[in-house]
């Protein structure tokens, strides 16, 4: 293929420059200044029931992984402790009071990550979910002066009998990963 001596030079800096992007360190997680106790909530919804639960425990692994990774002491919630509450209260700030106010946490830090999953459509023959995430991040002491972050995750299955929780196991890595980068924005605030 012949191309003008101009096309060859972009094409060759456009590939040194990914070349060399790619050889670029990772960048370290933020550490908190001490080790800060962090009461963590991973919810899972549907849009078809009203019921709430635990994230699979793969994704509660990855972020529970996150928080230690930023000199955080994570202590998980189980849905035992607040599922019923929580199917009542479906916004987060009362979520997030009915933990201070019920759910024992009184010191440190709470992250609240809820995630409803729905099934967007069937597309060249796989199946396309959308994980919506919430991640809110509170002092215990005054959860009205919280930090939220919302994304949406799409997802791709192979079949049919593929649910929720397979979606939520395979976004994952791109929920830890993007709650990660607001908790280290939080941290580095502290």
């Amino acid at each position: 293929m012949q191309g003008s001596p101009m096309n060859r030079r972009v094409l060759l800096l456009a590939g040194l420059g990914v070349a060399l992007t790619s050889c670029l360190p990772k960048q370290q997680p933020v550490q908190a200044p001490s080790q800060i106790p962090v009461t963590f909530v991973g919810v899972m919804q549907t849009q078809q029931s009203a019921a709430v639960g635990d994230l699979p425990a793969v994704v509660q692994g990855r972020l529970v992984q996150t928080l230690s990774e930023r000199n955080l002491a994570p202590e998980t919630k189980p849905a035992a402790a607040w599922a019923e509450d929580f199917a009542k209260r479906r916004s987060t700030e009362p979520r997030l009071r009915w933990l201070v106010e019920q759910g024992g946490v009184s010191h440190g830090l709470i992250l609240l990550v809820e995630t409803e999953v729905s099934f967007y459509a069937q597309l060249q023959g796989r199946y396309r979910w959308t994980v919506d995430v919430r991640a809110t991040i509170a002092g215990a002491d005054d959860v009205s002066a919280s930090t939220t972050e919302r994304f949406s995750v799409p997802v791709f299955l192979l079949f049919d009998h593929e649910r929720e929780e397979e979606a939520l196991i395979e976004a994952g890595p791109d929920i830890a990963r993007k709650v990660g980068v607001m908790l280290d924005w939080y941290v580095g605030g502290l």
